[in-house]
């Protein structure tokens, strides 16, 4: 098979198109405005706005272009070719104290692989009932074997590593690693034997697309679980074209002689990202691979999204530590620039979350110091590239489902859940960025106390409901259309104790519901008042 050749055109189309759009709204406010009232400080503050203004629109603007390119490309869905000589398979279940049958079994129920391939639990749990409850599962299906370390040094990184080295594959199996919340579906392994037969020898990395597994069991899976499809099929599939192409982990698969070419798995919280950085740097390839039939579970609730999100942004700053030590992503001359750029816009929500969270008070204070300050905070383009930028990111939701009910309730609650969560998001990557990742092995999927950053889950009900009293005391102040904004922040902050609430069936639950809708509402109108504004 004949990989395609990337192109950087999206990409570097993409950032000279929000750099141009920052320099015109800045160029003309800067002319409209009399800065000579303006402070030292407000000067200072004046510029940290535009130059998050900046990196918030590239980017935006980089992944709904990656989106749009997604959308039309081909699905993949060509006829596979005929497998005559199968590559074996190495499927590895990841356990941690979070053992689920039906994950092991639907490995078990794989069809039309032939002999060969092995299944194989990796048990990581520390809980004797857990690993009771494992070692059952192995006396009923001898043909799972169990693999268990006498520590957890690496976590899941360590635990992979370890099999793998117990096992000690040929270079040309291909290693599968299943999580404990993932369904493959029986023909999968068939499917993806069948793409992966042809594929050259440089590719070390195929990433699959997910779904969400149904039906849900919450109320927050209800709402949010449109979020897994959505991601996948709209940021992935062009990433193998344009840009470049990570290890998630989940519906992927990696060739056992790239993993032994890259020393195996790097020993962070990141351990897939930054797997496939070194593999990268070594010259392997990544491909996706659109045939993917795997389904996973979105956090059950409130704080197990708290621990997820908690978990990702403190790896993200640990990676960040871990590519500045290694040095194998700045200076490789194997990875493209426009790979490099790429993979650091893939992380960039964690990078952006503290500069967007910073800028709210930022902002605000601004917009309430003086009338001289509208026409440098709101120029007349703006309205207009709000709104299309909004439309644009909206557009996108029916790829994840047709049905117009699922939609609504999942635009008009998800950004208040991730905003709510967004202050203790930006502490877990600065603090990750500092002084490493405090890991959660389960990824939020237990509801183990002993497993959940309960101290950080205390702090941050205490001190995202203030920032949210102050964003809304600032938004009090302000004198512009971003008065909407700032408020839909305050409240999303002070809805944050009332998260867990989400899932309940009774009146409390509904009324926790309906709050998380408000700020979506205030968001909307500051559109119309940006408009109104822009038009008297």
């Amino acid at each position: 098979m004949k990989l395609p050749n990337k192109s950087g055109l999206l990409i570097w189309g993409a950032f000279l198109f929000s750099t141009g759009t920052v320099i015109v709204c800045l160029s003309y406010a800067v002319g409209e405005a009399n800065l000579a009232p303006a402070t030292p400080v407000e000067i200072a503050a004046l510029a940290w706005t535009g130059l998050s203004f900046l990196l918030l629109l590239w980017w935006g603007i980089h992944h709904l272009c990656f989106q749009t390119a997604s959308v039309f490309m081909d699905s993949g869905a060509e006829s596979l070719p005929v497998l005559r000589h199968p590559k074996r398979f190495v499927i590895l279940c990841m356990v941690c104290d979070d053992f689920d049958p039906a994950s092991v079994l639907s490995c078990l129920s794989q069809t039309d692989l032939g002999k060969g391939h092995r299944l194989i639990i990796c048990d990581d749990s520390e809980s004797e009932e857990e690993k009771s409850r494992v070692d059952s599962f192995c006396k009923e299906h001898p043909t799972v074997e169990l693999i268990r370390r006498g520590d957890r040094a690496g976590y899941k990184a360590g635990n992979i590593n370890h099999a793998l080295g117990v096992i000690e594959p040929a270079s040309d199996d291909w290693i599968v690693i299943v999580d404990a919340d993932e369904l493959l579906d029986p023909a999968h392994l068939w499917s993806l034997g069948c793409f992966i037969h042809d594929l050259p020898e440089s590719v070390g990395i195929v990433q699959g697309l997910s779904d969400r597994r149904l039906p849900a069991q919450t109320r927050l899976q209800e709402c949010l679980s449109l979020e897994i499809p959505l991601c996948f099929r709209t940021v992935l599939p062009s990433r193998g074209r344009f840009g470049f192409v990570p290890y998630l982990g989940h519906a992927g698969a990696f060739r056992a002689g790239a993993w032994k070419a890259a020393g195996g798995f790097p020993a962070v919280v990141s351990e897939d990202y930054a797997f496939a950085i070194r593999l990268r740097s070594l010259g392997f390839q990544g491909v996706v691979w659109q045939g993917s039939t795997v389904r996973e579970s979105y956090p059950n609730s409130f704080k197990a999204l708290f621990r997820r999100l908690s978990k990702f942004s403190s790896g993200t700053g640990e990676l960040f530590r871990y590519l500045k030590k290694e040095a194998t992503f700045s200076r490789s001359g194997v990875i493209t620039a426009s790979e490099k750029f790429d993979a650091l816009m893939q992380l960039g929500i964690y990078v952006i979350n503290p500069i967007a969270l910073l800028n709210v008070f930022v902002f605000g204070w601004l917009s309430g110091r003086s009338e001289w300050m509208n026409p440098i905070l709101v120029p007349p383009l703006l309205p207009y590239l709000f709104l299309t930028l909004t439309l644009w990111a909206v557009s996108f939701l029916p790829t994840g489902s047709p049905r117009f009910g699922e939609i609504f309730r999942y635009w008009s609650t998800a950004s208040t859940v991730y905003l709510s969560l967004s202050p203790a998001v930006a502490f877990a990557f600065v603090r990750g960025l500092i002084k490493g990742a405090r890991f959660d092995p389960t990824h939020g999927r237990t509801s183990n106390a002993a497993s959940l950053p309960a101290r950080e889950f205390r702090l941050a009900m205490i001190f995202t409901p203030i920032l949210g009293i102050g964003a809304l005391l600032l938004g009090s102040t302000c004198d512009s259309p971003f008065r909407w904004v700032i408020a839909g922040h305050g409240i999303s902050y002070l809805l944050f104790p009332i998260g867990p609430l989400f899932n309940r069936e009774d009146f409390l639950g509904s009324i926790c519901r309906g709050l998380f809708v408000i700020p979506t509402v205030c968001f909307i109108l500051a559109l119309v008042a940006l408009y109104s504004q822009t038009w008297y």
